[in-house]
């Protein structure tokens, strides 16, 4: 490829990560634009101190959702995602592309979807079973913190745009690790923490504070082996693929 051509790109969403004191396994935070997708509903705690239900939208504007009449049934929706091999088969196997083309998987377009945040605020929707953690209290410090943060910023401002979505950490700072007996540490803040725009159809409800098959940490762990040969940096998926800068 020859020659250079700007292009002006849309900040939908991004992952920050990073230590605090007596916290080496980081703090793992996410960050979308308001406009991403619609929330299931949820819980929160209003100023009264009485849980207040913020029901689910049926219309709106979002840059990943279409609506859907009746609302948008998320749940069935996602059970039908990728459900079978043939599901898989790009379109390029069928039609000439460019190399480097985004596109569609078959019989399916690159448009708007059922996108929705299944775990507003990384706590289980109001819709959830009583086995998945529903968190009003988390969700209310949340809103809280968005709403003093975007309160500040001058009209106009882009930041104005996007919302702190949770976060989460270890009790102690201990490191994530799992071995055969489970996990071996406790996690706090939104336990079922994903982005719309990067864990689209990768969204799991944790079932405890100890769970492995939701947030950050379903991935972003270690073995006790490596815990015990202080290889922290494992919980990386960069840190392993970084090239050192040649000496001169």
């Amino acid at each position: 490829v020859e020659g250079v051509e700007q292009k002006q790109l849309a900040m939908v969403g991004m992952h920050i990560v990073g230590t605090v004191q007596d916290h080496p396994e980081m703090v793992w935070a996410t960050v979308e634009h308001l406009s991403n997708a619609p929330d299931a509903s949820y819980y929160y705690i209003n100023n009264q101190g009485q849980n207040t239900l913020v029901p689910h939208p049926v219309t709106g504007s979002w840059t990943f959702a279409s609506n859907a009449p009746g609302g948008i049934q998320w749940n069935q929706e996602r059970a039908k995602v990728y459900s079978s091999a043939s599901d898989k088969t790009p379109v390029c196997n069928t039609v000439n592309c460019k190399s480097g083309d985004i596109v569609a998987y078959m019989d399916a377009t690159i448009s708007p979807s059922l996108t929705v945040r299944i775990n507003p605020w990384g706590s289980a929707s109001a819709a959830a079973s009583g086995s998945q953690i529903q968190d009003p209290e988390n969700n209310s410090e949340l809103i809280s913190l968005n709403n003093d943060v975007i309160g500040m910023l001058a009209t106009g401002d882009v930041r104005k745009n996007y919302f702190v979505s949770g976060a989460v950490w270890t009790q102690h700072g201990n490191l994530p690790t799992y071995d055969g007996k489970g996990p071996a540490f406790k996690q706090i803040g939104s336990l079922s923490l994903a982005n719309s725009t990067m864990e689209t159809y990768h969204q799991e409800t944790s079932t405890s504070a100890t769970a492995t098959n939701a947030g950050c940490f379903m991935c972003h762990s270690i073995s006790g082996a490596q815990a015990t040969a202080k290889q922290g940096v494992e919980l990386s998926h960069i840190f392993d693929e970084i090239k050192p800068i040649p000496a001169k």
